[in-house]
């Protein structure tokens, strides 16, 4: 393998960035995590600037359905205690197989992952504020994958492009 000074200039370009990222991301009192599931998702599955805005948009209605898991959870646990939270992931579960038969919003691994960083988030509250923080940290991300991958380093293969 040939290492040219065109790759190791690419190479500090991406160390640089992906720095900077985090620093933004220490700034806004946001963790890491949030900003590698966006770079994550986007070279996974964003192949153009329509799958990015639809795999952004399903990652951030996975959140908004890990939402409505906590609300429903303890809603059904003052009825049944014992199955509240399982009633709750079943309902939204069977409901997003559904969702995800629909032509443009199919990607169920988004949703999912969407889901993942609401239930990594560290916060008791379920007002909006971690939505709206967990969906600026998953924008940055994927901010920082399309202005590297797709701008900066345009040849740069990843997920077979």
């Amino acid at each position: 393998m040939e290492i040219t000074l065109k790759d190791s200039l690419k190479s500090i370009l991406l160390g640089l960035l992906a720095a900077l990222s985090i620093y933004v991301c220490i700034l806004l009192q946001l963790p890491a995590w949030v900003l590698f599931i966006g770079w994550s998702t986007y070279a996974l599955f964003c192949t153009s600037k329509t799958t990015t805005l639809i795999s952004f948009l399903e990652e951030t209605a996975g959140m908004l359905l890990a939402y409505f898991i906590n609300i429903f959870a303890i809603y059904l646990n003052t009825y049944t205690p014992e199955f509240g939270v399982l009633l709750s992931v079943f309902g939204i579960v069977t409901l997003l197989y559904w969702v995800t038969k629909l032509k443009l919003f199919n990607n169920l691994i988004t949703y999912f992952l969407g889901m993942t960083a609401w239930f990594s988030y560290p916060s008791d509250s379920l007002n909006n504020l971690p939505m709206l923080m967990l969906s600026l940290g998953l924008g940055i991300g994927f901010g920082y994958a399309y202005t590297l991958f797709d701008r900066l380093i345009s040849n740069y293969k990843y997920n077979g492009k």
